[in-house]
C-alpha cells in the first residue's frame, strides 16, 4: 500500500470517529450500554424461568406416567388411583398447558 492510501483509510477513520463520539457523549454511551446489558439480562432470566417451568412440568408428568405404567404392570389399584388423581391435578393446575401437549 502506498502512503496516500494509508492516510485515507475509511475503517480507521470510522473507529477514530466512533471513539471520539463516545468520548464526547459519555452519558449517552453509558446509558445505552446499561440499557442493552439490562435487556439481555432480563431476556436470559425470563428464558431460564420458562425453561425451568417446562422442566418441572415434564418431570411431574413423567413421574405420574411411570407410576401409572407400574401400577398397570403390578396390578396395584391404589397406585393407579393416585396416578389418575395426579393427572387430573396436572391438567387442572399450573402445568396444564405443557402437560396437555405431552
Amino acid at each position: 500500500m502506498k502512503k496516500q492510501e494509508l492516510k485515507n483509510d475509511p475503517i480507521r477513520d470510522y473507529i477514530v470517529n466512533a471513539y471520539n463520539y463516545v468520548d464526547e457523549n459519555k452519558n449517552i454511551a453509558y446509558s445505552l450500554s446499561l440499557a442493552v446489558i439490562f435487556s439481555l439480562f432480563m431476556f436470559v432470566y425470563l428464558n431460564n424461568s420458562k425453561t425451568k417451568f417446562n422442566l418441572n412440568s415434564s418431570i411431574k408428568s413423567g413421574i405420574t406416567q411411570n407410576l401409572f405404567l407400574l401400577s398397570e404392570q403390578s396390578g396395584n389399584i391404589e397406585n393407579k388411583k393416585i396416578s389418575i388423581e395426579e393427572f387430573n391435578t396436572i391438567v387442572e393446575g399450573d402445568y396444564n398447558n405443557e402437560s396437555i401437549n405431552q
